[in-house]
């Protein structure tokens, strides 16, 4: 059970840095500790934000689902 809230908490925080790294991006901004995501250029870290993005939805569904009762 534990881990199960871990992984969605994990996948929370992903989806809100990462849409909040996007939405700042398009306005010209950076979140400080995200800074490096930009280290190949703009294209290749805004990839980055939409996976960060994307691996959260995909955490936060797998935690979410129960596989036990499927079958």
């Amino acid at each position: 059970m534990m881990n199960k809230n871990l992984q969605t908490i994990v996948g929370f925080l992903l989806v809100v840095f990462g849409f909040s790294a996007l939405v700042l991006s398009f306005v010209g901004l950076q979140l400080s500790f995200l800074t490096w995501l930009n280290f190949a250029g703009p294209g290749f870290g805004l990839v980055l934000k939409l996976l960060m993005l994307l691996g959260g939805f995909v955490l936060v569904y797998l935690a979410k689902t129960d596989f036990k009762g499927e079958g």
